[in-house]
């Protein structure tokens, strides 16, 4: 029942006005016996009832609500904006009259669906660089309707003719959609464009290595921090420690055990733990260590009287006979 769905009488009342409401009753039970779930009919519901105010403004009777009726409140929506989802899919507005449509269809009340085929409202560039991506690729169609907009955006700003295109202009389109995004966003509309670029070229439509011409966008994330630290720069680092507080004694052990760098060329000397942290050798660390012994520093005021330290990694290798 239609009053399930629809709690207010207010709402009910605009629901019933028009063509279809007289049989939404009906309908809710046709879709409850074909499981669809509460959500799910209210929104078509609403798609239906925006259809039923079309097909009034229309003067369309009820047997007029047919496959060409359907077609025509397509071509309504598409021109509103409101045909599809930004993921490419069918909005409830239009999904809910083509239910309700088949709902007629099969209880008789009007022509049946199969009399008119579906047509598709993108480009047929887009249409074939979809069928492509499947054949080719192997892509699903969540990741093609994520390239939808973008795509369609490229068609529409530098034309539907792929041998005009220039790499000056999908420069700049690529670099003035990108400024408007953040990162991810415009790494996947690079993907998008070199995709359908490299479909363009594979079916002859436009010159080869017009792909190159996308650029790469750069990630910065890290792009401040230094890449290694002076010799100086490790002292200034050690000396700012508090050796009058634990915290600073802790400090201060961690930085003069860092282990040694994992890019030491194989057939470099062996390094001592002062190396791993600067290039001048601590007074109280010796050059050469034995597995697993403890060494005890000279007696100075907040210095850590005992530190175990492990081996040294001895770089070995193998002459070639």
């Amino acid at each position: 029942m239609l009053a399930t769905y629809l709690k207010t009488p207010l709402t009910l009342e605009r629901y019933r006005f028009g063509p279809a409401g007289p049989h939404l009753d009906r309908f809710t039970d046709w879709l409850e016996v074909r499981g669809y779930q509460p959500d799910r009919i209210q929104h078509l519901l609403r798609g239906v009832h925006c259809f039923s105010r079309w097909a009034h403004s229309a003067r369309l009777p009820l047997q007029a609500l047919d496959a060409t009726a359907l077609e025509a409140f397509r071509h309504y929506l598409h021109s509103q904006q409101r045909l599809h989802y930004p993921s490419g899919n069918y909005s409830h507005l239009f999904m809910g009259a083509r239910h309700f449509v088949t709902f007629l269809a099969s209880t008789g009340q009007s022509t049946s669906l199969a009399s008119i085929p579906p047509v598709s409202s993108d480009p047929q560039l887009f249409v074939e660089f979809r069928h492509w991506m499947d054949l080719h690729r192997g892509t699903t169609a969540a990741t093609v309707n994520n390239y939808r907009l973008t795509l369609l955006d490229l068609l529409e700003t530098l034309g539907e003719s792929p041998a005009q295109y220039t790499p000056r202009a999908l420069r700049a389109f690529i670099l003035d959609r990108a400024s408007r995004h953040g990162i991810e966003r415009a790494k996947t509309l690079v993907t998008a464009v070199r995709m359908f670029l490299r479909f363009l070229i594979a079916g002859g439509h436009c010159a080869p290595g017009l792909d190159y011409a996308i650029p790469t966008i750069a990630r910065w994330r890290r792009a401040s921090l230094p890449t290694y630290l002076s010799a100086e720069a490790v002292e200034c680092v050690i000396a700012s420690c508090d050796l009058t507080t634990p915290l600073g004694v802790r400090d201060r052990r961690s930085f003069c055990c860092l282990p040694v760098s994992a890019s030491v060329p194989a057939m470099s000397p062996p390094y001592t733990f002062a190396t791993s942290i600067g290039t001048r050798a601590r007074s109280w660390l010796p050059a050469k260590t034995d597995d697993r012994r403890a060494y005890r520093s000279p007696k100075r005021s907040g210095t850590p009287s005992c530190t175990t330290l492990t081996s040294a990694p001895r770089w070995t290798t193998r002459m070639s006979s």
